[in-house]
């Protein structure tokens, strides 16, 4: 099997100079590290140079400290690296993870190196430098611990570029939340009190604990907690506090949902196969997230709308070539094909604005949505919308406004069968319609294009196909339905209305 490509960069920054002279002195003979000489700049690349500049020539066969700095790297990421190097708690680095290629040209890539994928794609957040880097540093130590349960184990599992696809777009939209205060809106299950003396490390602690994965917090991570809370009064900064937990509290769960519904990608078999499941496997049911269920019936009622506008058109083509006397014999049922289609355009941009709502509050109202919006089945909204919509047509059409089956000559289309009562009805409700869809899209479009432009985060192809879908339906109503309906039909007289 050979070595394909790497997905993670290696990032050791976080790392303590203690640290980087550990992995130094882990990596080259001992008679190339000169007597006295210690890491203490922050940065490997200066440590290496420093080595440089003091060490003997021999140590030129690694080529040049650039060189020896990416070997170094190259030797951190070797499988089993964490239990070699046994870092203590408050280590915090990436190494490289591979994706290997077999034989039959699959890609496959190791279990445990699933949990370095999930920090090389965890969310980043603005707050004070000090209360980042402990985040950071409690997450990478969460999910180390998760890993570390791996090590006896060396499965491998087929590469899915589709997940990835899905670290990226959870990545942003956890970023596109923090960035716009909707953190303050969550529901953390514990609360947090500024007065009392350790609330931040009880919080903590209480984040760990919350999902059964025996995550303890040792020695080291307690004093850095208690070293950042020294340094970084709380009381002082409540609300930066508050927004560390929040964060921690929802990546966590956020982790802990994505293992439980991929348990075949990040347990052992053991836990998985061939054994009954144990406390890491939740039987709790794991709510979905809504997927693109209402563009596709959207896309079935616009196959069948143009399947009727085909037949209109040909019954068009039978008025011109027999100026109508065979269509006036079956008034009642070219009456029932006309109103059908009728329906099922109305119904169409019925659906578009309730996808227009959909992506507007999952745009605007990220928690809310997540926490809310798989309670609201998507087959119960489509049901409900081709039920209801019809029957209130229904009755505006021959209760309120009584129509009767009086229909004149040669008539073919909705605002000549109907009377007048039901069309200026129509009218107004058409013209709400697309006004609320216009302006949802409106919306939208400006959001999309804050979020995608004015943010340094990385992009997405796939980030947020259904909100684009929504713009570009929208655009499609607007020009297509919106725009000729309200031309002054006098410009259209030769067309029968």
């Amino acid at each position: 099997m050979n070595q394909l490509i790497s997905f993670v960069r290696p990032d050791v920054t976080m790392l303590s100079p203690v640290q980087q002279e550990h992995v130094i002195r882990k990596f080259l003979p001992s008679e190339l590290i000169p007597s006295g000489w210690s890491c203490q700049k922050k940065s490997l690349i200066e440590n290496v140079q420093s080595l440089y500049e003091t060490s003997n020539k021999r140590i030129q066969m690694y080529g040049s400290p650039e060189d020896l700095e990416k070997c170094i790297m190259n030797f951190m990421s070797f499988p089993g690296n964490q239990q070699f190097f046994q870092f203590n708690d408050s280590a915090c680095y990436k190494t490289r993870v591979f994706v290997y290629e077999s034989l039959r040209s699959m890609s496959y890539i190791y279990k445990k190196d699933m949990y370095d994928l999930l920090f090389e794609y965890i969310s980043e957040f603005d707050t004070l430098e000090p209360l980042q880097k402990l985040a950071y540093n409690l997450i990478s130590f969460y999910l180390r611990t998760l890993k570390s349960k791996m090590a006896p184990s060396h499965e491998m599992i087929a590469f899915n570029p589709r997940f990835m696809n899905s670290l990226v777009t959870d990545k942003l939209h956890f970023e596109f939340m923090m960035a716009d205060n909707h953190w303050d809106k969550y529901q953390t299950r514990f609360p947090f009190d500024p007065k009392v003396r350790d609330q931040v490390l009880d919080c903590i602690t209480r984040s760990f604990a919350q999902f059964d994965v025996e995550v303890k917090i040792g020695s080291v991570l307690k004093k850095m907690i208690s070293k950042v809370v020294n340094d970084v009064p709380v009381n002082e900064n409540v609300s930066e506090y508050k927004k560390m937990l929040t964060w921690i509290d929802i990546s966590i769960k956020k982790f802990d949902d994505m293992i439980n519904e991929n348990k075949m990608m990040f347990l052992a078999r053991s836990e998985t196969v061939d054994s009954i499941p144990t406390s890491r496997i939740r039987s709790n049911k794991i709510q979905e997230v809504p997927t693109l269920t209402l563009f596709y019936v959207r896309f079935v009622f616009d196959g069948t709308t143009g399947l009727a506008n085909i037949l209109l058109t040909i019954a068009a083509f039978i008025k011109l070539l027999d100026n109508g006397n065979h269509l006036d014999s079956h008034r009642i049922l070219l009456f029932s094909a006309v109103w059908t289609t009728y329906i099922i355009i109305t119904t169409r941009v019925v659906l578009a604005v309730i996808i227009s709502f959909d992506r507007l509050f999952a745009v605007f109202l990220p928690i809310l949505y997540r926490n809310y919006r798989q309670s609201l089945s998507n087959f119960l909204l489509v049901l409900l919308t081709c039920s209801l919509w019809p029957v209130f047509i229904h009755v505006i059409l021959f209760s309120y406004c009584q129509f009767s089956f009086d229909i004149p000559s040669g008539c073919i289309t909705i605002g000549c069968l109907t009377n007048s009562c039901f069309n200026s009805i129509a009218y107004s409700v058409d013209t709400l319609l697309h006004i609320v869809i216009s302006t949802n899209s409106l919306l939208l479009a400006l959001k999309l294009y804050t979020w995608n432009n004015c943010k340094k985060s990385s992009k997405s192809k796939d980030l947020e196909r259904a909100n684009q879908l929504a713009i570009f339906d929208a655009v499609i109503i607007i020009l297509f339905d919106v725009i000729p309906s309200r031309i002054h039909p006098l410009k259209f007289s030769f067309i029968a209305i």
